[in-house]
Parts: structure tokens; C-alpha cells; sequence
């Protein structure tokens, strides 16, 4: 367990040390419209619910849609944003 200085140099217990630390990425990508950017939201939405090491939320925002990707695993944060960018370059190539 990790320790911080306390009141009188003591240390006192971090809670959550460096095992329960989240990584976190948020891509922002503007779409030529807000149509553009809800049915995108669609299309990713069914992959973003389901259940495993890595939350995703989407928001829509006029024409920019949002992606943010939390996991406690780099490595697999890393997965989930390589499937992400792919899905997305797909999706930019149809609008």
C-alpha cells in the first residue's frame, strides 16, 4: 500500500494506491453535420454497451461526436482505441 505524509510527517494510507488507477481517452470528431454525427453515435453505441474491461461513453454534441474510453489495463485501453479508430475511419469514409 502506498503512503502519503500525514499531519506530523507521519504517513497515512493512500486509498486506491496505483492498482486501481483508470486510464482514460477522449476523441472528439467533427462530422460534416449533426445527422452525421447521431447516426455515427448509432452505429457505435451497440459495441459500447456491452460488458468488459473498458467503459465507453458517447455523447453527440451539435456535429462532433465524442468518445471517451476508461480502463484500468493500458494495454487493453489500447485494443479498445485501435477498434475504435478503425470503426470511426469507417464511418468517416461513408459521410
Amino acid at each position: 500500500m502506498e503512503r502519503a505524509p500525514g499531519p506530523g510527517r507521519d504517513a497515512a494510507p493512500v486509498a486506491g494506491g496505483l492498482d486501481n488507477q483508470q486510464v482514460q481517452l477522449t476523441l472528439s470528431v467533427p462530422f460534416t453535420s449533426p445527422e452525421n454525427a447521431e447516426v455515427a453515435s448509432l452505429f457505435l453505441t451497440p459495441n459500447a454497451q456491452r460488458p468488459g474491461p473498458v467503459q465507453t461513453e458517447i455523447s453527440v454534441n451539435g456535429n462532433v461526436l465524442t468518445v471517451r474510453l476508461t480502463a484500468g489495463d493500458p494495454s487493453q485501453l489500447h485494443i479498445s482505441v485501435i477498434a475504435c479508430l478503425y470503426q470511426l475511419s469507417m464511418l468517416v469514409r461513408l459521410f
